[in-house]
C-alpha cells in the first residue's frame, strides 16, 4: 500500500486519496474548501467575467497577456501600413520577421 507523500508521514495512503493519509486529506480538502471560498468571493476580472481576482489586480492574467499580444500584433501592423517602398517592407521584413533581406 502507498504511503501519504507528506513530508515525514509514514501512514498508509486513503484509496483514491490522491497518495494521503486521513489526516493529511482532511487538510487537503479544508484547504481546497478554503480557497473556493475565497474564490467565489473575490471579485471577477471586468473583461472574462470568470477569473477571480486576487491581490488588487485590474484583470486576469490570461486577458493581461491576450491585451499585450493585441497591442503587440496592432504595433506590428502600424509599422507595417507605414512602408512605402520595397526597401520600406524589406526593413520591416528584417527587423520583424528575422529574415536574411
Amino acid at each position: 500500500m502507498p504511503r501519504c507523500k507528506k513530508d515525514g508521514c509514514r501512514e498508509e495512503a486513503v484509496p483514491g486519496g490522491k497518495r494521503y493519509c486521513v489526516e493529511h486529506m482532511a487538510q487537503y480538502k479544508a484547504n481546497a474548501a478554503a480557497y473556493d471560498a475565497r474564490a467565489r468571493a473575490a471579485p471577477k476580472c471586468p473583461v472574462c467575467r470568470t477569473a477571480p481576482l486576487f491581490n488588487g489586480r485590474e484583470v486576469c492574467s490570461a486577458c493581461e497577456a491576450a491585451d499585450n499580444a493585441l497591442a503587440k500584433h496592432n504595433q506590428t501592423a502600424f509599422f507595417f501600413n507605414q512602408a512605402e517602398t520595397v526597401e520600406d517592407l524589406k526593413a520591416w521584413l528584417r527587423d520583424h520577421l528575422s529574415l536574411p533581406y
